[in-house]
């Protein structure tokens, strides 16, 4: 495989048209596990987004990765969940940054972030007449390892 090059571009439209043929919906989530170096510039619109939600994991330091593409990640997330990124891109970029291995202290630490994007943990209250609390619910068989 090492004579193989593959533009990390065709590989996201690729991906992407293979949620589409899927017949990925809202209620799906599109983890993209990647290095953020690579970027060529593609033609990419809005229908060839998923209709999913779509998250970004760097396994790189970010200092490594390349700032036009970390744009293009915010922008696509943000876009598979209905966010207009034109009129706030600085908002955006604080609720669509991808996920970097370099932000968590270990494996185990990053694991756990990243399954809270993809399982968010919900609130719940359980009530008893009068009487109510609030519970947690834990996404114990939603785990994600590298």
């Amino acid at each position: 495989l090492s004579g193989v090059t593959v533009s990390a571009s065709s590989d996201m439209l690729s991906l992407f048209s293979l949620m589409k043929m899927d017949k990925a919906h809202e209620q799906c989530t599109l983890v993209v596990i990647t290095d953020g170096r690579s970027f060529t510039p593609e033609e990419m619109k809005y229908s060839h987004i998923p209709e999913c939600r779509v998250i970004f994991v760097s396994v790189l330091d970010e200092v490594y990765t390349d700032e036009n593409q970390i744009t293009r990640f915010v922008i696509i997330s943000a876009l598979s969940v209905g966010v207009d990124v034109t009129s706030s891109v600085d908002a955006a970029a604080a609720l669509f940054m991808p996920l970097f291995v370099s932000e968590f202290a270990d494996l185990a630490t990053f694991s756990a972030a990243v399954t809270a994007q993809i399982c968010p943990p919900s609130d719940f209250t359980l009530r008893c007449g009068l009487l109510s609390s609030p519970i947690e619910v834990f996404a114990r068989y939603f785990s994600f390892h590298l």
